[in-house]
């Protein structure tokens, strides 16, 4: 029996279609100073290291003391050497060495207190689509650390050091969350943010 025999019908079609979630969060004005007045201190292309011709102590006004130089590191502390001895050149701060060390020290300059004692160390890849300035990640597989300076539109923007085993420092970095995505091992986000 066709029970719709001398009734109009309708007929509806959905069309469903996929956003891509598009991630921005950039810095406060407060966030924004401390990060000029970082790059001041430690600048793009200087390198942070120390036992080289030329080291520069730097002390920073939250009582922080670390050094740079204009002469690249030619001792690597992550090959075994004991960064007490007299034969790395590279830096340390905050459990780390190099490009790890430096985003460790970053972090706990703007937020205060070591990222290691935050309380949100997340591993799930998808953090990556929600990353705000001041974050610490850990990507290549646990192999480099960045410092995120802002995310636009998916495209995050970080500072780091040793990129390419020089120890020289970079304020200009920047990756598509979706690249940082696949060899992503995972970030500390600071659990008492302000806006």
């Amino acid at each position: 029996m066709d029970l719709t025999q001398g009734k109009k019908t309708s007929s509806f079609n959905f069309s469903w279609r996929v956003t891509k979630y598009i991630h921005t969060a950039k810095p406060s004005s407060s966030m924004q100073k401390k990060f000029d007045y970082l790059k001041s201190k430690l600048p793009q292309g200087k390198f942070w290291n120390h036992n080289v011709n030329g080291t520069k102590t730097v002390k920073l006004n939250n009582g922080a003391v670390t050094t740079i130089s204009s002469t690249r590191c030619d001792r690597w502390s992550h090959q075994g050497e004991n960064y007490s001895s007299s034969y790395a050149t590279c830096n340390y701060a905050n459990h780390g060495y190099q490009c790890h060390g430096f985003a460790m020290l970053m972090a706990t300059y703007v937020w205060g207190q070591e990222p290691s004692w935050w309380t949100s160390r997340v591993t799930k890849k998808s953090a990556v689509y929600t990353l705000k300035p001041g974050d610490v990640v850990r990507y290549l597989n646990d192999r480099h650390t960045i410092f995120v300076l802002k995310v636009v539109k998916n495209t995050v923007y970080f500072a780091d050091c040793n990129w390419g085993q020089t120890c020289r420092i970079r304020w200009n970095g920047k990756i598509s969350a979706a690249n940082l995505k696949k060899t992503f091992s995972y970030v500390y986000k600071y659990s008492k943010r302000w806006n």
